[in-house]
């Protein structure tokens, strides 16, 4: 009985909302959520899911959208975040599949009975670090303690007085309890000075 429904259940959504597909290693520590990739005809997004109903509690959208002739590789690069809940479950960070910079760390903090989303502006974090960057990109790095989240920022420097390139890095420290506020930066000692 319970296969019939769930079978039911995986066809209703398919058919209402387009194609829904669990990530791997995405249920939360305590067994009450999971984070799923759904795709529509026009967008890709992450869902914050209540088990065991499977009820979307957030939707956010993913950094691969479909371009046209493109739609499977944007769904696959979705399908290959990783996902990182604190052990409490009251966060969680969807550390999107790298490409050529492309993809971020999305940030989602527990909000009464469901999820909201902590918008963090990394070009404003990497302006803050006073370099040249020619490019970057956020990577989850650890929970940090309280409502802290430490994440890297790693990229390409470019230097216009020599026309040449350096490899950067920073951690930043972020509250989700202030809105994403920064907490701490430093230069991330494995990185070039």
């Amino acid at each position: 009985m319970k296969a019939a429904v769930s079978v039911a259940l995986l066809f209703f959504v398919t058919q209402a909302f387009g194609e829904l597909q669990l990530i791997a290693g995405s249920e939360s520590p305590d067994k009450h959520y999971r984070v799923s990739v759904e795709r529509t005809d026009a967008r890709i997004c992450y869902r914050i899911d209540g088990l065991p109903s499977g009820h979307a509690l957030l939707r956010i959208d993913s950094s691969y959208q479909p371009e046209k002739g493109a739609e499977d590789w944007a769904y696959r690069q979705s399908l290959g975040a990783e996902v990182h809940w604190r052990k409490d479950t009251n966060a969680v960070a969807i550390d999107e599949s790298n490409h050529r910079g492309m993809g971020a760390v999305l940030l989602i903090g527990r909000q009464g009975k469901g999820f909201r989303y902590v918008p963090v502006d990394w070009k404003a974090l990497m302006h803050s670090t006073g370099e040249p960057w020619d490019r970057g990109r956020p990577f989850f790095s650890a929970w940090g303690t309280g409502d802290t989240v430490i994440l890297a920022l790693v990229g390409r420097l470019y230097f216009q007085d020599g026309n040449r390139f350096e490899e950067s890095g920073w951690l930043f420290t972020l509250d989700l309890s202030q809105n994403g506020k920064v907490f701490q930066k430093e230069k991330n000692k494995g990185s070039p000075k």
